[in-house]
């Protein structure tokens, strides 16, 4: 099974949650799980060999009954270990801790990937037959000018 590619948000209980017993058999990549009732990944106890990888998990556990965290997996082994593959993921909140890395400025839910900081310069263009000939050429004024 491969859960790919969603975004869920705003579900009362988990946003994904995984619970099967065969072994190695999941794979939740690159998923969007945010401000969710309970958990925004979910991994049951008998779920085990699971690969969970690039996924973003932020502000779930907004039920404050349930005690929800971003990222969680009940499948633990020896020393509290998760018995599934966390890589690459990003939550603020997870049990046990360390599944989830803490989240930077390019994974808020509402950013594009785009860097909005650098401004990009135009080029004059020269004046064409489809520009009015009253408009004056706008590379000998100082003022810019909108075509």
């Amino acid at each position: 099974m491969i859960v790919r590619k969603n975004k869920v948000e705003h579900v009362q209980l988990s946003g994904i949650a995984v619970s099967a017993t065969g072994d190695g058999e999941y794979k939740v990549l690159a998923n969007r799980s945010l401000t969710n009732g309970r958990n925004g990944i979910h991994f049951a106890p008998a779920t085990v060999g699971g690969i969970v990888t690039g996924n973003t998990a932020l502000g779930n556990g907004t039920d404050t009954a349930s005690n929800g965290v971003d990222c969680k997996d009940e499948s633990t082994g020896p020393l509290n270990t998760p018995l599934n593959t966390w890589t690459g993921n990003v939550g603020v909140t997870s049990e046990p801790s360390g599944l989830c890395s803490a989240p930077t400025v390019d994974d808020h839910p509402d950013h594009d990937g785009k860097d909005h900081g650098k401004k990009h310069k135009k080029k004059h263009h020269k004046k064409t037959k489809k520009h009015k000939q009253d408009r004056p050429d706008p590379c000998r004024c100082t003022l810019p000018w909108r075509f």
